[in-house]
């Protein structure tokens, strides 16, 4: 379990760089999923609050309507981790 929590946090860490670093419009890993795969790390890791606001970053990109299945998923896991932070009243 201690090495899950310190690989999910080297994975972070990297995807994060990678988000603000990167050109990765050209690339077949695209900055949808990378927003999307933040978000899912941070909600894994307790951090709803950022988990939110990535996930709604990867809602809110302008060729999100391509990435269907992204779409769905970035949906309910915004919806889930909302859920989560009201349910804990917790400002994480």
């Amino acid at each position: 379990m201690e090495n899950e929590k310190k690989f999910l946090s080297h994975a972070l860490e990297y995807l994060e760089k990678a988000y603000q670093q990167e050109h990765i419009s050209n690339s077949t890993f695209d900055e949808i999923t990378l927003t999307y795969l933040i978000g899912e790390l941070h909600r894994k890791q307790g951090n709803t609050k950022k988990a939110v606001q990535w996930y709604a970053k990867a809602l809110e990109h302008p060729d999100i309507k391509n990435k269907r299945q992204i779409q769905i998923m970035a949906r309910e896991q915004w919806r889930v981790a909302r859920e989560e932070r009201q349910r804990n009243n917790i400002e994480k």
